[in-house]
């Protein structure tokens, strides 16, 4: 049968680029020994998989946002490439568009916010809400400043207060104001159950087991699935063969997670999140080409048709659905920006430029506010990042508050060289 096919999570960015050089090493519009590409993708009829920007805690704030960016920076320049096969969406009607085009889709999501601190939490959110985020894990697996990881832990070793703290508070309120759903797979408990209460707003699981059939730190009890089914959002069957199982775990297995959740949750709060290119696989799935394997089980485990279609897609879908409102304060500029010898610019229409005129700057770049130029024979709107150092990839906003405070930017990531 046809499913709508929507994976929450992988982490195929991880390998798009040098992590020392942050340089864009491979193409996913080719065949590769990656878990996912574009031919394996349309060879498993897969319409739409998550995209991770992972980020642990290495010291360094800026080196947590470069690692970011760069994953963001590979995903953006693989739709640029490919247009006639490949498309970042955010909303459903574009996923909905996506499908009738016949398009391979990616949704932008970050695993792991260590970039993030109390200087930046609001101007970088707005950033990468720019520019598609859709999903945001707020910690991975070592806590940090806005929360606790799964080890409980910072990266140093010392243990961290429980739970979500003061800034992950206003973290999670930002995450609900631009419509962005908090993942929960790498939480501690505590942090969980704080979050719960935190959003008001459904919660996804992008990547995570059954407790009750796998004992793992990074798998859900009963009582959690019930609390996402309750919130009205989804949990999601990581497929990682030592969170499900053993080392002889397979699709059977793995069945046996999602007919567990749907018994618990039930089949609207059911979805699927391999964890590809970022976990050993169940034996017989190596690959998304190969996501026809668990319709092809659940067939035979007697799950009905229409509970099928909901977990192999159609409860993201929904989910997705109800993060798609638009707003009416925040408009992007008509024409895309521009880097040229280190000055990034966009060309701004007539009406814009009335609008800077008798408005106010608000630029940004990695989150942190920078004064823009007009050029007034040119037409063109401004920021010069020629100091900035080289090959390092950089969030940058141009944008402009007008007279009655909606907001019209331009953002984009650049390595500059």
């Amino acid at each position: 049968m046809d499913w709508l096919i929507i994976d929450a999570h992988n982490d195929t960015m991880m390998k798009m680029f040098d992590a020392k050089t942050f340089e864009i090493i491979a193409d996913i519009s080719l065949p590769t020994s990656f878990a996912i590409d574009l031919p394996k993708m349309e060879a498993g009829n897969v319409s739409v998989a998550v995209f991770a920007a992972y980020s642990d805690d290495y010291g360094d704030v800026s080196v947590n946002m470069a690692t970011l960016n760069a994953s963001i920076m590979a995903l953006r320049e693989t739709a640029r490439r490919n247009p006639e096969r490949f498309k970042l969406v955010s909303r459903a009607d574009e996923v909905e568009q996506g499908l009738l085009s016949g398009h391979r889709m990616g949704i932008q999501s970050i695993e792991g916010a260590y970039a993030f601190n109390e200087s930046n939490l609001e101007t970088l959110m707005t950033q990468y809400a720019d520019v598609g985020v859709k999903l945001i894990a707020p910690v991975w697996n070592h806590s940090n400043p806005l929360g606790e990881g799964t080890l409980e832990a910072f990266a140093s070793g010392e243990k961290s207060p429980k739970g979500l703290t003061a800034l992950g508070q206003r973290f999670i309120q930002l995450m609900d104001r631009h419509q962005m759903m908090v993942d929960v797979s790498h939480m501690s408990e505590a942090m969980f159950w704080d979050v719960v209460a935190a959003s008001k707003r459904p919660i996804i699981a992008s990547h995570s087991g059954a407790s009750a059939i796998m004992s793992h730190v990074r798998n859900l009890t009963d009582e959690q699935l019930k609390a996402i089914a309750q919130s009205d959002g989804v949990a999601c069957v990581v497929f990682c063969r030592y969170f499900i199982g053993d080392e002889h775990a397979d699709v059977e297995v793995l069945v046996d997670h999602i007919l567990h959740m749907i018994n618990v949750a039930g089949e609207d709060h059911v979805g699927l999140g391999s964890d590809f290119d970022g976990a050993t696989m169940p034996v017989g799935l190596n690959d998304i080409s190969m996501m026809g394997s668990i319709s092809e089980a659940l067939i035979k485990r007697d799950l009905s048709e229409n509970a099928i279609r909901k977990v192999m897609g159609e409860n993201l879908l929904r989910l997705i659905g109800s993060f798609s409102g638009k707003g009416d304060t925040t408009f992007p500029l008509k024409n895309k920006p521009l880097l040229e010898g280190g000055v990034v610019s966009v060309l701004l229409t007539a009406d814009e430029q009335l609008r800077l005129k008798g408005g106010k700057p608000c630029c940004l770049v990695d989150g942190q506010p920078v004064l823009p130029d007009f050029d007034p024979l040119t037409n063109r709107f401004f920021i010069d990042c020629s100091n900035l150092v080289q090959g390092v990839p950089r969030i940058v906003t141009l944008a402009f508050l007008d007279e009655m405070g909606k907001r019209f930017f331009a953002t984009e990531v650049y390595s500059f060289k």
